[in-house]
This record gives structure tokens, C-alpha cells and sequence, in this order.
């Protein structure tokens, strides 16, 4: 697609600029050529913008994946414990519809939170999404 716009835009300039040099107006050349560098500055922003959006949204999701794979080492938490917080974090369920989802009953939901309210200090599970908030935004625990 950028190769293409290139070419596209490089035909469109190149037949204005011919025929702008064939005129001997000074006034509407100079009001044309500002008016093509704005459209192509404009252009410019557009797509690169475009782009840098795309990669900044790649870019926060692979850091999101280190902070919790760095956060599930810092506080030892097993895999289902894992499965379990991220879970918590991207859902806004209730209990029972969270043990249902990751198939386990409530008593075992109950368990793991606990036993990561164990381990990160924390009292309650919005205590635990809290301070994973807090601690991936700090670094450290």
C-alpha cells in the first residue's frame, strides 16, 4: 500500500510541477505548490499516525505480558493462580461466573485468591487487583 500511494503521489506532483513550470504566473505558482506541500503534510500525518498508533498498541501489550510474567515471579504464583488473576484483572464477573469461566468451583476461586492474598500481603481480591495495578506501575512490589 505505501509503495503504491508513493507512485500515486509522485504522478499527481510531477504533473502539477510541469505544468506550473509552463505557466508564468508567480503568484498562483507559489499558492499552489503551498497548497500541495500542506495536502502532502497532511497526508504524511494521517498515515504515519495511523502507524504509530498500531505499533504503540503492540508495543503495551508485549509489556503487559512481561509485567505479569515478572509479577507471577516476584510473588512465586503458580500457573493456575495465574490463570486466575488475569482473570480478575480483565474481567468484571462476578464469583461465580469467574469459577464457571475458568471451570473450577467457588471453594477453589476462593482458595487461589487467598493464597495470593497470601502472598502479595494483600486482604481482598479488589485489594489484589489494586496492588497488581500499583505495582506494575511502580515496578516493584
Amino acid at each position: 500500500m505505501g509503495r503504491a500511494t508513493n507512485n500515486l503521489c509522485a504522478v499527481l506532483m510531477g504533473t502539477v510541477f510541469f505544468s506550473l513550470f509552463n505557466s508564468t504566473n508567480m503568484l498562483s505558482n507559489s499558492i499552489v505548490i503551498i497548497i500541495l506541500f500542506v495536502f502532502v503534510s497532511i497526508f504524511m500525518a494521517i498515515y504515519y499516525g495511523k502507524n504509530s498508533k498500531k505499533s504503540y498498541v503492540a508495543e503495551s501489550l508485549e509489556s503487559d505480558d512481561n509485567k505479569m510474567e515478572n509479577f507471577v515471579q516476584q510473588f512465586s504464583l503458580s500457573k493456575r493462580e495465574c490463570e486466575v488473576l488475569e482473570t480478575l484483572l480483565k474481567s468484571d464477573k462476578n464469583v461465580k461466573e469467574i469459577a464457571q469461566e475458568l471451570y473450577i468451583s467457588r471453594a477453589a476461586l476462593y482458595r487461589h485468591i487467598s493464597n495470593m492474598n497470601e502472598k502479595t500481603d494483600t486482604k481482598s481480591r479488589e485489594g489484589l487487583i489494586k496492588f497488581y495495578y500499583q505495582w506494575e506501575k511502580s515496578g516493584k512490589n
